[in-house]
């Protein structure tokens, strides 16, 4: 009798499990589908470099900041420059 409850008991298991399995896998399709209607961004008015400091030169948070500010704010002053990021890996 015991037996037969674990069985039932694991059968149960198995198919909820078979069927969160089953609707996550529906699910990652369909944003998979979405995913591949999207647009990409307009990359043709954007500019990118790649700037790095050695480790001998920045040793605190204090000297990245002071060292990459006015690279973030030099931009800001050329006409038609609408936002400025960085970036740790360019898309």
């Amino acid at each position: 009798m015991e037996r037969r409850r674990l069985r039932g008991l694991l059968v149960v298991a198995k198919v909820a499990i078979s069927l969160m399995l089953l609707i996550g896998a529906g699910l990652l399709i369909r944003n998979f589908v979405r995913l591949q209607q999207v647009s990409g961004f307009d990359e043709t008015s954007v500019v990118s470099m790649r700037v790095s400091g050695t480790s001998r030169q920045l040793r605190n948070r204090d000297e990245v900041i002071a060292y990459y500010r006015p690279l973030h704010d030099a931009p800001a002053s050329v006409p038609g420059v609408q936002s400025r990021r960085f970036v740790s890996a360019l898309p």
